[in-house]
């Protein structure tokens, strides 16, 4: 009894990894790789995100690693309330720092880390709500913060609606419009508007920019925590 009770104390302490990854060999490689480790434990794989989310275990304490943030955002943006998210993704033409912080993920590492830093970075994200980005978007972030106008402008004078803040709420778990009008059952267009009157107000011409201001103010949290997540439709 003590052995059977020792055993299942062990597999509650390993970390769930799920992994998404298009490139088969890749897959591979991640899954040999974790699979080695004597405290996590590979609970599923997939090619797409999308793939990911039908295919998690029934839990949320599980890390997924995703190869590329690209293959369906909207899928990257969901899959980030459902559970912690590492992905890999190179600063330049293809990702700006605004891109990888509206991401919803926890941690976003070189495409050239090593094993050894994927690990730690699996232990870290897996031990609470830590978000590891590249310097250069933590650079933006400050200097956005930073910038009078947008912090006047987030501060205790912003004068949002109550509807303007729910739509806000959403924008920065990375929703569509069309999934914020399902869930504020409300139509399109009138997210539209309110989406609009948000960039009016923080005198932003994005939504990414709007939500990394609303960061700053204190309006919605960086790190989505157990008690921040995203409900399900009902």
């Amino acid at each position: 009894m003590a052995l059977c009770e020792a055993g299942n104390l062990g597999d509650r302490l390993k970390i769930k990894v799920f992994i998404s990854c298009a490139d088969p060999l890749t897959r591979a490689g991640l899954s040999a790789l974790l699979t080695g480790q004597d405290n996590l434990e590979v609970v599923g794989q997939c090619g797409r995100v999308c793939e990911a989310l039908a295919q998690l275990p029934g839990t949320d304490e599980v890390v997924a690693v995703v190869c590329d943030p690209g293959d369906d955002f909207t899928a990257f943006r969901r899959l980030g309330t459902a559970v912690k998210v590492i992905t890999f993704a190179e600063l330049g033409d293809a990702y700006r720092p605004v891109d990888l912080i509206t991401l919803n993920a926890r941690a976003v590492l070189s495409p050239a880390t090593t094993p050894d830093e994927l690990m730690l970075a699996i232990r870290v994200v897996a031990a609470g709500d830590t978000v590891l980005m590249p310097v250069e978007v933590h650079r933006q972030v400050s200097s956005l913060m930073q910038d009078s106008d947008t912090t006047r402008r987030g501060g205790v004078d912003l004068q949002l609606t109550s509807r303007e803040r729910d739509v806000l709420e959403l924008l920065a778990y990375g929703l569509s419009n069309a999934d914020i009008a399902l869930r504020l059952s409300v139509s399109a267009a009138t997210v539209r508007s309110h989406v609009h009157h948000i960039l009016q107000k923080f005198a932003v011409p994005s939504r990414a920019q709007a939500v990394i201001a609303a960061y700053g103010a204190g309006l919605v949290a960086l790190a989505t925590s157990e008690e921040r997540r995203l409900p399900e439709l009902a």
